[in-house]
């Protein structure tokens, strides 16, 4: 996926800058940045929610705009950030909209769309549920059942907007082990939004930081972030420790001064 001179704006206020980015097919790539810098929009404009004012996305060299909303969501799955869905729905019925691509006035739900769905909720432990109205669901089974429904379209992205927000840690945990599962064995090309860093550099491959409407930063997880670039996209000072060759961040409070020492040693640069 590639992402050429685009631009955006609400009314008089320019929300985008003539981004110019890629997706590395196969990875997992996460955007943060502070609330307003643009992140949001740009998910929108990946997932066809809104049109870009200049620019534009390109999946295979083809731009994305150009591509009818039935062809797209057989390339491309998404999970919004808020889902809805009638009480009395189940699991299942929730997991077999995934299908609608592949269906259409003279071809129902056959065979092939049953394996597919049995396939979508085995792969998010969600099968023992498939009886149930996702309205007696905890959130990290709902999210679980958006997420199976996204992979019932059997495409090759899937796109999701801050997947772990207003769950508890362990569901979180689960939702980005899950993540991560669907990208290291079915190859998946993931692209998320996350606001806690240290669950970005854990499970992304590349990260893209954000601030005003443009990337400030984009590159390998564990190499890109640091003190100074979370400063530039961030605006607050907060201390990147190495720890056995992983890397966490930390409030600035936990250590000593400005880019200065901390026991493990800080990363600043």
């Amino acid at each position: 996926m590639e992402i050429r001179d685009l631009s955006f704006r609400y009314a008089e206020a320019p929300v985008l800058n003539n981004i110019t980015t890629g997706i590395e097919k196969g990875r997992v790539t996460t955007i943060i940045g502070a609330n307003g810098c643009g992140k949001s929009t740009l998910f929108n404009l990946m997932t066809k929610n809104l049109r870009p004012l200049g620019g534009g996305i390109y999946i295979d060299n083809r731009n994305i705009k150009a591509i009818p909303l039935k062809e797209f969501a057989k390339t491309v799955a998404i999970v919004h950030q808020y889902n809805t869905a009638p009480r009395d729905a189940t699991v299942k019925d929730i997991v077999t909209y995934g299908r609608t691509p592949y269906t259409s006035l003279f071809r129902h739900i056959g065979a092939e769309d049953e394996e597919v769905i049995e396939w979508a909720m085995g792969i998010t432990n969600i099968y023992e549920l498939r009886d149930q109205p996702i309205s007696l669901l905890s959130g990290g089974e709902k999210q679980r059942v958006w997420i199976a429904m996204a992979l019932a379209q059997k495409t090759e992205y899937l796109l999701l907007d801050e997947p772990t927000t207003h769950l508890d840690i362990k569901y979180q945990i689960q939702i980005l082990d899950l993540v991560q599962m669907l990208n290291t064995e079915f190859n998946m090309t993931i692209v998320m939004i996350l606001h806690d860093i240290n669950q970005a550099v854990h499970y992304s491959d590349t990260i893209i930081g954000m601030g005003c409407g443009e990337i400030i930063f984009q590159g390998a997880a564990e190499k890109i972030i640091s003190s100074k670039n979370l400063y530039d996209i961030y605006q607050v000072e907060l201390n990147v420790i190495d720890y056995f060759n992983n890397k966490y961040v930390l409030p600035m409070a936990a250590g000593y001064n400005k880019w200065g020492s901390f026991s493990p040693a800080v990363s600043g640069t």
